[in-house]
């Protein structure tokens, strides 16, 4: 959602496009616990409270206006000239996103998954809140939970946390090689 919300901010203007990219953004600087009380309130009238889909949903929404600056920023350093070529060729600007803007992008989404993933894993606020029980809660509220009402075993808390932090390495080094491309793409003049 936020590569096809950037794309469009980048590729196609229209008159108010840089007032609305103003307002997508400004939603990052809304603090989550301003949004708290309303968030339970409507994901326990629309039966995601304590699930899996509320907390994704939430996630995707607070994630929207990052990455939808991040993508912007991405498409605009593409030229263009290829979306145009593109366009000429018959492709509708739906056509142009997928077949060409998309596939140049692959180092961009390494990026941002990369961002969003380790935004969503190290996440406390919503898993707290928006979930209650051991079936439903996040891998940081669990951790937080190992802590005893009395007592704490510092040890099982670290151990939980070390093993935490695999999952975002292993990611991490998956996307290693679009990262470096893509932080090499700008810098290279030809």
């Amino acid at each position: 959602l936020g590569a096809m919300s950037g794309f469009g901010f980048s590729k196609l203007k229209f008159n108010i496009s840089n007032l609305l990219l103003l307002i997508i953004v400004l939603g990052f600087y809304i603090p989550p616990q301003a949004v708290l009380i309303p968030l339970v309130r409507f994901m326990g009238k629309i039966k995601l409270y304590n699930t899996y889909t509320g907390l994704i949903l939430t996630h995707t929404a607070y994630g929207m206006p990052i990455t939808t600056l991040l993508f912007k920023n991405y498409f605009d350093t593409l030229p263009v000239e290829v979306i145009e070529s593109a366009r000429i060729d018959g492709c509708s600007n739906i056509g142009a996103f997928f077949r060409v803007a998309l596939p140049l992008s692959l180092p961009g989404f390494a990026v941002v998954a990369i961002f969003q993933f380790t935004n969503i894993w190290n996440e406390f606020l919503y898993g707290l809140i928006l979930t209650r029980g051991v079936e439903s809660q996040p891998l940081t509220v669990a951790i937080a939970n190992l802590k005893g009402t009395t007592v704490a075993s510092w040890n099982i808390q670290m151990a939980g946390v070390l093993i935490s932090a695999f999952p975002v390495l292993v990611v991490y080094f998956f996307f290693l090689k679009l990262i470096i491309k893509g932080l090499l793409m700008g810098s290279i003049k030809g």
